[in-house]
């Protein structure tokens, strides 16, 4: 356990936490009938951009990572309680950058992320992907987003030398 701790100080700890902003969200959605019947037919869509912060589970990589190249990361949007988990591994880039590929438990969501060039690109599928405040625009969707993130600590330093 102290080897996984140490790999993830090393790593994860010097970058995270951030802040994520999408610069574009798109995909197909498949609304259902008023009788709450499939459409079955799915059309392009134009997502609202998300917005999230990402930060490491400790206890998490403490205590499941068996190998030096897991590690276990916190999503939660902002405005919303809820936080999703995910199990992220290390990868090289074309460029030889490391970066991550996150996925969570059922695998609804993947989450590729280059800490070097604070890019990622993050990828949903299912029913649970939409969010609307009617019930008559549930229904199937695909979507990818792609964006930048920010430290937190370095959003709330510029703040305050705006204010």
């Amino acid at each position: 356990m102290v080897c996984s701790q140490s790999v993830a100080d090393s790593q994860l700890a010097d970058w995270l936490p951030v802040v994520c902003k999408a610069l574009n969200t798109v995909g197909i959605h498949d609304h259902q009938e008023v009788d709450e019947t499939p459409k079955e037919e799915y059309q392009p869509r134009v997502f609202v951009e998300s917005e999230f912060t990402l930060t490491e589970n400790k206890t998490f990589t403490e205590l499941l990572s068996d190998t030096e190249s897991k590690y276990y990361m916190s999503l939660q949007f902002v405005g919303f309680p809820e936080r999703f988990e995910f199990t992220c591994t290390d990868v090289r880039g074309r460029s030889d950058e490391q970066g991550y590929v996150c996925t969570n438990t059922p695998a609804q969501d993947i989450l590729m992320i280059n800490p070097t060039t604070s890019r990622f690109t993050r990828a949903t599928v299912g029913a649970w992907t939409f969010f609307h405040p009617s019930d008559l625009e549930t229904g199937a969707s695909l979507f990818v987003e792609h964006g930048t993130c920010a430290s937190i600590e370095t959003d709330s330093s510029t703040r305050e030398e705006s204010e």
